[in-house]
């Protein structure tokens, strides 16, 4: 029985450490919506957009601000300089966010998995009484 909850208890907290860094990515694209919500506003009213899209204009005008948002700055990633203000960035949040560099490695490892170039070896173990 002691074995069983120990199991259970293993697979909870791994669970919990598996969704933390998903919860926190929900909550920034939350935090970025509401705050392209506005823009998103101005822009289906300087462009005119409520009578072609209809009542959900805004939430189409915002969703295409997001996109392009993570379009942008998925493009100045390519450059290195920018990459050194982020690992520079990166390194300061390690001091404020604890296990930081645990999240990052695991995710980092899902999306990309590394071949196992281990050698495999047989071992045989004889008595030698």
């Amino acid at each position: 029985m002691k074995k069983f909850f120990n199991h259970v208890k293993t697979r909870v907290l791994a669970g919990v450490i598996f969704l933390i860094p998903l919860f926190a990515i929900i909550l920034l694209i939350q935090k970025l919506w509401k705050t392209l919500h506005g823009a998103g506003n101005y822009l289906v009213q300087l462009l005119g957009l409520n009578s072609l899209l209809g009542s959900r204009s805004v939430a189409i005008a915002t969703a295409v601000l997001l996109a392009l948002l993570f379009y942008f700055f998925g493009w100045l990633v390519k450059f290195s300089s920018l990459n050194r203000v982020r690992d520079w960035m990166e390194m300061s949040l390690l001091q404020y966010i604890p296990g930081y560099l645990n999240y990052k490695a695991q995710l980092q490892e899902k999306i990309n998995p590394k071949q196992d170039s281990r050698v495999p070896v047989y071992v045989n173990t004889v008595s030698g009484k």
